[in-house]
């Protein structure tokens, strides 16, 4: 050729012809109930929503060459849950204080599939397979390998399931599920699920004379996280930085650390970084979201000043988080809404905290 350049087009997706909308259909059950003069109001709803045609990313097998999914209609899912939501007016004096409660529980279950067969995606490079769609099951489960500790030394390694590519002394040690003696991928099992159990939230406000003050608690409960920085983080490679937990790294036979944590190792060999319950962790939280204390200007102030209204306050948000997980953010997730691949943390950014002084004036 002569070596000139042409502008040219390729193939870069499918067009799915065959892709409708998701339709969903719902049925609620409701129940108000007030006590003692109105100061206790209890609401409840049941719900069951049924999803048909669930839209998502249908994954394609490599041989198509120029596209790894086609947005398709999934399957049917189902969705069952109860709401609770509790208000009560503890004192109706000069101090008044009231509280609003409410928690939620969600069931959600994969009633079929397109032509019957489990959808796999992956989270994160190098991680194949390890979000799955099983008919039966709820959206949002992990599959891996289960750790069992780590080889303390060779006798332990002779011993013990490990790789037919060999393992070693500090390697990790997972378990053997279909008890052949050797680690492989039948050994994978579902190992954490993205769907919390339940979710709360309390919020108290109290005003004297004119003073108020609101405060906003809200948690979430009995939900796993994938942590895919612990990939390189945890891998003590070399060429990462990692956590405190490597200082706790088997290191020999006599010095094993914590039983946990394996050996630093610049090869990849002993797939200490396969994914497994080392990656899952509980992402079960309580946060204060939101404290605001103002106070509002009386009548005879006001009209001094020649103003309608004023109310000066002071409002802070995310100012304290109760958890075990150690990253950034609990409910992080790089893949956003999608209705498929949840709870995976990379890193996300956290929370900013911050405090808010503001003044509302009114003529």
């Amino acid at each position: 050729g002569t070596g000139t350049r042409v502008p040219g087009f390729a193939p870069g997706g499918f067009t799915n012809r065959e892709l409708t909308w998701e339709t969903n259909t719902q049925t609620d059950v409701g129940l108000d109930v007030g006590f003692f003069d109105q100061r206790i109001l209890l609401t409840a709803d049941a719900y069951v929503r049924q999803t048909t045609g669930l839209l998502n990313n249908r994954p394609l097998p490599s041989l198509v060459g120029y596209a790894t999914s086609v947005q398709a209609n999934i399957g049917n899912i189902e969705n069952k849950g109860l709401e609770l939501a509790l208000e009560t007016r503890n004192t109706t004096g000069a101090l008044r204080w009231t509280t609003t409660a409410n928690i939620a529980f969600n069931r959600n279950k994969v009633v079929s599939l397109v032509n019957d067969q489990s959808l796999f995606f992956t989270s994160l490079f190098g991680w194949p397979n390890n979000i799955r769609v099983v008919p039966g099951r709820p959206l949002g489960d992990f599959y891996g390998y289960i750790q069992d500790g780590v080889f303390r030394n060779q006798a332990e390694v002779d011993a013990g399931p490990k790789w037919v590519a060999g393992s070693q002394p500090g390697d990790i040690k997972y378990r053997d599920i279909n008890g052949d003696n050797q680690i492989t991928e039948a050994d994978i099992v579902q190992i954490g699920n993205a769907l919390p159990k339940f979710t709360y939230g309390i919020t108290n406000t109290l005003t004297y004379k004119g003073f108020d003050l609101n405060v906003v608690i809200q948690g979430v409960q009995g939900v796993d996280l994938i942590n895919g920085t612990n990939r390189y983080s945890d891998a003590f490679s070399g060429v990462f930085n990692v956590r405190t937990n490597a200082l706790n790294r088997w290191r020999s036979e006599s010095d094993p650390g914590d039983g946990w944590t394996p050996r630093a190792n610049q090869a990849t060999t002993g797939n200490n970084a396969a994914f497994s319950t080392r990656h899952v962790f509980d992402a079960s939280y309580l946060r204060v979201r939101t404290v605001t204390l103002g106070y509002t200007l009386s009548n005879a102030l006001l009209q001094k000043a020649r103003l309608q209204s004023a109310r000066v306050y002071v409002s802070g948000q995310n100012l304290l988080t109760l958890t075990k997980y150690f990253g950034y953010n609990p409910e992080g997730s790089i893949y956003g809404e999608n209705s498929v691949l949840l709870g995976v943390d990379q890193g996300a950014y956290p929370l900013a905290r911050t405090l808010t002084l503001g003044l509302n004036l009114g003529f």
